[in-house]
């Protein structure tokens, strides 16, 4: 085993080959890529997701994933921080 479990994650999920995954493994992928996107994008406009994202920038953060803003594009920054 690795000291470094991201690497030996990332090593095993490069290693797959997708002509070997049954349909059953497809579908649970797709599955676990989907809760992934509904949790990130529900988690970036709840009080604490937001609460985070200003915390994160305040300390040098450039927010990465643009998709996952707040209703209407609004950032952060032009939220009244008296509310977070």
């Amino acid at each position: 085993m690795s000291e470094n479990l991201t690497v030996e994650l990332v090593a095993e999920l490069t290693a797959l080959d997708i002509d070997r995954l049954t349909p059953r493994d497809i579908q649970q992928v797709q599955k676990l890529v989907l809760d992934h996107i509904v949790v990130a994008m529900a988690g970036s406009v709840q009080l604490w997701g937001r609460m985070l994202t200003v915390w994160a920038e305040r300390h040098g953060a450039v927010p990465a994933a643009g998709q996952l803003q707040a209703p209407c594009g609004e950032t952060s920054a032009a939220r009244p921080e008296s509310r977070l």
